[in-house]
């Protein structure tokens, strides 16, 4: 009886366009202890910090359309809290230009700075099939089967309500994006994670970006070797490029030569 419950409340939600997943165990216990008013976050044994990060008097915290934008994004994307807050912080401070997402996953990430410029133009990437390659030695702690669990279209109805001006592609990122006329590119949020993709993303973006652009890496410096490398490379082939680690496991690319003589932007 429970199973025929279950399965029919699956398909009312997957016949109306939702996607369902199944919530992990880890998943029902925050979600009860935020009902009851707590927070709860993993503290790893090996690196425990001390005293704990607590975030609740800076501003971007307190901000209600930053408070809005993660009760929508939420539930489709793995990016955490201070990643996100840097993120909105950061495409705040770029100039004139489009927002690139390449990596989107379930378009969260994409929405979230959609939401913290919502008049910029958005484009967003992914191959929505995982991983093409995996360079043995550099990409290890990745597999090839993970995400997938998603759709071009679960991203496109996500943005949906929100009436922006955004392209979702479909393909392997630079090459789904050799025809499209990006203009110049204030903003992109790269989350290729391994070396191949990282590497060619960052080709393809150098000679693209406009005045005042940043690029924003996420998993730099927390395990996946090939992005590492692949910045480093990139930065050594590219000496107006500088690079800054951000806390916590994101990095910020930028060229000097599009920040030299520049007017400050009121953040």
């Amino acid at each position: 009886m429970l199973r025929a419950i279950k399965d029919n409340t699956k398909r009312y939600f997957l016949d109306r366009g939702y996607q369902v997943d199944k919530l992990h165990p880890a998943s029902l216990v925050r979600l009860i202890a935020r009902k009851l008013g707590y927070a709860l976050y993993p503290i790893s044994p090996e690196y425990p910090l001390y005293p704990p990060v607590i975030g609740q008097d800076l501003a971007v915290l307190k901000e209600p359309a930053f408070q809005e934008s993660i009760k929508a994004v939420e539930h489709h994307t793995l990016l955490d809290v201070a990643r996100l807050a840097n993120l909105w912080n950061l495409a705040r401070l770029t100039g004139p230009g489009t927002m690139l997402e390449v990596g989107t996953f379930r378009g969260g990430g994409a929405l979230h700075i959609s939401n913290a410029c919502p008049a910029r133009e958005m484009f967003v990437f992914d191959t929505f099939e995982g991983f093409r390659s995996l360079a043995p030695g550099l990409d290890d702690i990745f597999d090839r089967n993970w995400f997938k669990d998603t759709t071009a279209e679960h991203v496109r109805l996500l943005f949906e309500p929100f009436n922006r001006k955004v392209t979702v592609v479909k393909g392997f990122f630079p090459n789904s994006a050799e025809k499209l006329d990006l203009g110049r590119v204030a903003f992109c949020h790269l989350d290729v994670d391994v070396y191949e993709a990282s590497r060619d993303s960052l080709t393809f973006l150098a000679d693209k970006l406009a005045d005042r652009s940043l690029i924003v890496l996420d998993d730099f410096q927390r395990g996946a070797h090939g992005l590492d490398r692949a910045v480093g490379e990139f930065l050594a082939g590219h000496e107006q490029f500088t690079c800054f680690p951000l806390f916590p496991g994101q990095a910020l690319l930028f060229s000097r030569e599009l920040w030299n003589n520049i007017p400050p932007l009121t953040p």
